[in-house]
């Protein structure tokens, strides 16, 4: 990806027994001229997705740590905020290569307007027959999404699509979760 002045890249590292590498999921943002520190806004990164998501992640699954990284790619600042920040869903993970599947919105059309990020970590009992995400489990995720992103445009680090064939960002307009669980095959590490 191509991180130009200005953007950043999110990253963070989860730890899990279905995980026995890690996992890890990442997105861009924008970083506005807010007086905000690179490591500032690694923990604002790290708190956001923690306060969110603790509960469609499976007991099992921890949150350790939070990377940014901002651009340029050769010479920009980066910053690691680091804290266990553990699910509180069930016990029982799904499948090591099923996620929650959230589609990033921006208002341009085509494919460079299109981004996602599987959120991995799924608590088994999110998933109900089919291979669907339980539609009180759908809904209750939607609110964590909109409370997440909305407080990374309040904070003046919103998201944003980074591109690896231009240093063009696009700015995510908003989060629309799937309703049915995403297998993420080939993200799989070894």
């Amino acid at each position: 990806m191509i991180i130009p002045n200005g953007y950043g890249q999110v990253t963070h590292f989860f730890s899990s027994p279905g995980y026995p590498v890690g996992a890890a999921i990442t997105y861009g943002i924008a970083r506005a001229d807010s007086g905000l520190s690179s490591a500032d806004i690694a923990a604002l990164a790290h708190d956001n997705l923690g306060d969110n998501w603790t509960a469609f992640w499976s007991s099992q699954t921890s949150l350790v740590q939070t990377l940014c990284k901002f651009g340029p790619n050769a010479s920009g600042e980066s910053a690691l905020a680091t804290g266990t920040r553990t699910g509180t869903g069930s016990v029982d993970s799904a499948p090591p290569n099923t996620a929650l599947l959230i589609r990033k919105n921006t208002a341009v059309g085509g494919r460079s307007g299109r981004g996602r990020l599987f959120m991995v970590g799924l608590a088994d009992s999110s998933v109900v027959a089919g291979g669907f995400i339980g539609s009180g489990a759908q809904t209750a995720a939607q609110t964590a999404a909109d409370t997440w992103f909305a407080r990374m445009t309040a904070e003046d680090w919103p998201m944003a699509l980074l591109h690896a064939a231009t240093s063009d960002p696009t700015v995510v307009t908003g989060l629309t979760v799937q309703g049915t669980a995403a297998t993420i095959r080939r993200r799989l590490r070894r």
